[in-house]
């Protein structure tokens, strides 16, 4: 059996529904957050609403 999983690195955009559950990175900050599949994607007071895949849960 395989376990498929969205590659470390992908990218989703504020308001998108989160493809995997894991740990994302804003941008190119330090700031990290969990995120659970399904789940909108938050939106930052900065403008930088890009999140990067970087940790499976």
């Amino acid at each position: 059996m395989t376990n498929r999983h969205t590659m470390l690195g992908t990218t989703a955009v504020a308001g998108d529904y989160c493809p995997e559950t894991g740990y994302w990175r804003q941008g190119t900050s330090s700031i990290t957050t969990f995120i659970t599949q399904g789940h909108r994607i938050p939106q930052t007071d900065d403008g930088n609403d890009v999140w990067t895949l970087i940790l499976y849960a």
